[in-house]
């Protein structure tokens, strides 16, 4: 019996950072951009290669806190895929229900930062979109913590809720962005068997607009 399991991504992720980057105005929008040479190769200053997603980090975090922790993630059979599971297992998270998709890659993430400004992300979903639960029977558990699911993994949102609320287990949320593109009214009967929400504060501020377009969404008191 694990205190939680984790559901969610989990994903390479290479960092770098250069000072030839120059952040320009982008003439159609009020947006910046992080610009190039065209046709130039960028030798970054540094280079960090790590581990992120949603699912993964939450496990490790949870294992260094001292909680029994187990990870439900869909990864590549590759050697990127292997080098997660060891760095997971490093950590202490038990790595019994991650998933090896035989066809697709892990997860890949490319972060492009400048030093002293922002940073922009290029993210490969791979197999985080093809997250499957062969056998829910086979995870015993006090907690599930729900993280952002994307493409067909969000198809296991019902069951997992499902298998939540028939064996007393409680559930932690924070809904990724797809998820939220639903509205209130599609995510209603979740929410309500939800023991913990997690939104930051305009994510809280877009659910609850999506349930009346009328209320003071940006008083505090009100999305509370």
């Amino acid at each position: 019996m694990f205190d939680c399991v984790t559901v969610g991504g989990a994903s390479r992720d290479v960092v770098f950072m250069t000072s030839k980057g120059r952040i320009i105005e982008d003439p159609r929008s009020s947006k910046k951009l992080i610009a190039f040479g065209y046709g130039s190769k960028i030798i970054p200053e540094t280079a960090k290669f790590t581990y992120g997603g949603g699912g993964a980090n939450s496990a490790t975090c949870f294992a260094r806190l001292g909680i029994k922790v187990s990870s439900l993630l869909s990864i590549g059979i590759e050697g990127t895929g292997s080098l997660l599971i060891n760095d997971l297992a490093e950590a202490g998270v038990d790595t019994t229900h991650v998933i090896r998709n035989h066809d697709h890659h892990t997860a890949l993430s490319i972060i492009v930062g400048v030093p002293g400004r922002d940073h922009t992300m290029f993210l490969y979903r791979g197999a985080n979109d093809h997250l499957i639960v062969p056998d829910w029977r086979s995870i015993k558990t006090k907690w599930f913590y729900l993280s952002s699911l994307t493409g067909d993994s969000a198809d296991i949102i019902p069951e997992l809720f499902a298998y939540a609320s028939a064996h007393n287990i409680c559930i932690a949320w924070n809904p990724g962005s797809e998820q939220l593109e639903l509205g209130y009214h599609d995510l209603a009967n979740y929410i309500e068997f939800t023991d913990t929400l997690i939104l930051n504060r305009d994510e809280a501020m877009k659910l609850v607009l999506s349930k009346d377009n009328r209320l003071e969404a940006h008083d505090v008191k009100h999305l509370f």
